[in-house]
């Protein structure tokens, strides 16, 4: 099936923290994959029942709770930047979403 096919080249690009680069799409990062953005968008629905996005963000997401909670003197700005939000707004916004509560919340053990 689909997830024995896409499955590893997903986990693979996972495992080098692709997703921190900024500005992706379906196509390009199918493309990084090696496969088409229609098997891609197949297994991101079907599998792991999510949207392309809504993937893509949390992966960051989880990344940068990693990195909030590291112990480097990081702006929240500069993970937001790290794991590939272009606008903090964005990455503050996508925080919540995924966790429930800020990323300076989150830092500080509330």
């Amino acid at each position: 099936g689909i997830d024995e096919k896409i499955g590893p080249l997903v986990e693979e690009w996972v495992s080098g923290k692709n997703f921190c680069t900024p500005d992706l799409n379906i196509k390009n990062v199918a493309q990084e994959m090696g496969t088409n953005q229609n098997y891609l968008s197949q297994y991101i629905n079907g599998v792991l029942d999510t949207t392309f996005q809504t993937w893509l963000n949390t992966l960051r997401i989880e990344e940068s709770k990693v990195l909030l909670t590291d112990g480097s003197k990081r702006s929240i700005e500069e993970i937001g930047t790290m794991v590939g939000f272009t606008q903090v707004y964005n990455f503050s916004r996508w925080f919540r979403t995924v966790t429930g509560t800020t990323p300076f919340k989150f830092r500080k053990g509330l």
